[in-house]
């Protein structure tokens, strides 16, 4: 885990912070269509994928 300069941090949480807001608005918007229960899941799987593309966007 080698840290990038503080430009790429920069870039890199900002990558993070609009996947975790698409992650936070697409199960919402959906669970008319799809159901509470499946928004629940689905909203927590993509917070997880945001989790993990936001730490390989800060550390490489």
């Amino acid at each position: 885990m080698t840290r990038k300069s503080i430009t790429g941090i920069v870039i890199g949480f900002a990558k993070y912070f609009v996947a975790f807001i698409v992650a936070l608005i697409v199960p919402v918007l959906l669970v008319n269509q799809i159901g509470t229960t499946a928004a629940l899941i689905l909203m927590i799987i993509t917070l997880y994928l945001a989790a993990q593309y936001g730490k390989r966007a800060v550390y490489g």
